[in-house]
């Protein structure tokens, strides 16, 4: 039987709301570094580039598979050379190195990738001094490398720069850097339990939801709230907000409208996907209208910005989705922005996502739609979630924090969050258990069983 917990969350604050600017931030990111090997030469290549892996691979190259993850960006940058006589590539994060190699003819093709400022995982350098070219190797292997400077002959010579830690990867959630001691709500699962639920790729984890309740304001143009995820593994969704949109405005020319759930029009939060990238994504429902005669004309909202970046989805009724690259990090906390704005070509009510950076204060502009009809907004409760939606991430710890929620009305009022329901369901197997500590609302999930007390039916907390 489904079991359902409800929370009634009881908030007030007396803080302002700051507006939006369009100032740009750029994300750090990750990228997967590509190894490639050519039987003819010896020679072991490597790179981030898609295009450039695939057209060796065309070429003859065997593909290895990924050598090491390394940052988009640091302040150690790894050199690339190349030797037009010998056929040979030569890569360093030596300045001094680089120079002595271009003044004795090596071509300089500029830096390669990064090295990873917090020295996560060593890259190791051997050299083969039996071989004119092709004579570096470079892997996190210490095996391979054991193997080759040892009976093999090969020259070790360090570490050449290092690659960040896979996000595929278990981490032992007791290791974790926070500021909140998440073992009074939940005792944190060990990491051979989480790999045995991972394992199993039986369940998803349970799913948790906060319906925030705005009974004093009906329709709205503006929500913030601000969030953090100490616990953000791979298959993690951090919805900030899933909300209704006022599509009344079509009833001038259609019979009847409605979405594919009632209450329910589009959703927008950020995700940390299957292969470790960080993204931020809004979707919408379809928008099915039907007029006097009974033909139906279905409206789908369209992505304007970044342009090219819309794509169907299906499953859960139709409609269209949009998803950015964005570097949100564990243990960060951000302030996601939704308004409404208007279309000066079409005419039509456009939606944006914005999401802030708290510590540097800059705003990240991800998407733009426009909803294909004049005169709409927002209305009613947004809910905020925590879902774990990859079934082999099962296992994994994942939480969840949000404060500051606020909304300003059509009226050009600013109201902020005062009462929220919480909800568990799906019978997903786990643990979970939420919150509140001063203004903010916190919740923690793993697949793994026993790690947290049922929590009552219905509980009354009252917020600082």
């Amino acid at each position: 039987m489904k079991r359902t917990t409800i929370l009634i969350l009881i908030l007030s604050f007396m803080t302002a709301v700051f507006h939006v600017q369009p100032v740009s931030a750029k994300s750090v990111g990750f990228q997967n570094m590509h190894r490639l090997y050519n039987k003819s030469s010896g020679e072991h290549f490597y790179t981030a580039k898609e295009k450039e892996r695939g057209f060796l691979v065309s070429a003859g190259w065997k593909y290895e598979g990924i050598g090491w993850i390394a940052p988009k960006q640091s302040s150690q940058p790894v050199y690339r050379l190349y030797n037009s006589n010998s056929g040979d590539h030569h890569y360093t994060m030596k300045a001094k190195e680089k120079d002595a190699l271009v003044k004795i003819g090596w071509k300089y093709e500029g830096i390669g990738w990064y090295s990873d400022d917090d020295k996560s995982i060593p890259v190791y350098r051997e050299y083969n001094p039996n071989m004119f070219s092709c004579n570096h190797n470079y892997t996190t292997n210490k095996k391979e490398h054991a193997a080759l400077t040892g009976k093999l002959g090969w020259k070790d010579e360090g570490i050449g720069w290092y690659g960040i830690t896979p996000r595929t990867e278990t981490t032992d959630p007791k290791k974790v850097s926070s500021a909140n001691d998440w073992e009074k709500l939940m005792k944190l699962p060990t990491v051979s339990e989480i790999k045995a639920v991972n394992k199993a790729k039986e369940n998803r984890s349970p799913y948790v939801c906060a319906w925030i309740n705005y009974s004093d304001c009906e329709q709205f143009k503006e929500y913030y709230v601000r969030f953090k995820a100490d616990y953000l593994p791979c298959g993690t969704y951090c919805c900030l907000g899933q909300f209704d949109i006022d599509y009344s405005s079509l009833l001038k020319k259609y019979k009847s409208v409605r979405t594919e759930y009632s209450g329910v029009a589009g959703y927008a939060g950020f995700q940390s996907l299957e292969d470790g990238r960080r993204v931020s994504i809004m979707s919408f429902w379809d928008v099915t209208c039907t007029d006097a005669a009974g033909k139906t004309t279905v409206l789908r909202p369209e992505v304007i910005y970044p342009r090219g970046a819309g794509e169907a989805f299906g499953g859960e009724g139709t409609g269209a989705k949009c998803i950015v690259d964005y570097e949100w990090e564990a243990g960060h906390w951000y302030s996601m922005c939704l308004r409404c704005g208007v279309n000066e070509t079409t005419g039509n009510t456009t939606i944006e996502q914005w999401v802030m950076d708290v510590e540097t204060e800059k705003w990240t502009h991800l998407c733009t739609y426009d909803l294909g009809a004049e005169d709409v907004c927002f209305k009613g409760n947004i809910a905020v979630f925590l879902e774990n939606y990859l079934n082999q991430y099962s296992g994994e710890v994942r939480s969840l924090e949000f404060r500051r929620a606020a909304i300003i009305g059509v009226d050009g009022k600013t109201y902020w969050l005062k009462k929220a329901s919480i909800s568990t369901g799906y019978d997903y197997p786990g643990s979970y258990h939420y919150a509140v500590e001063g203004d903010t609302f916190k919740m923690i999930t793993t697949g793994v069983k026993h790690k947290a007390d049922p929590l009552q039916e219905t509980e009354w907390l009252t917020c600082e």
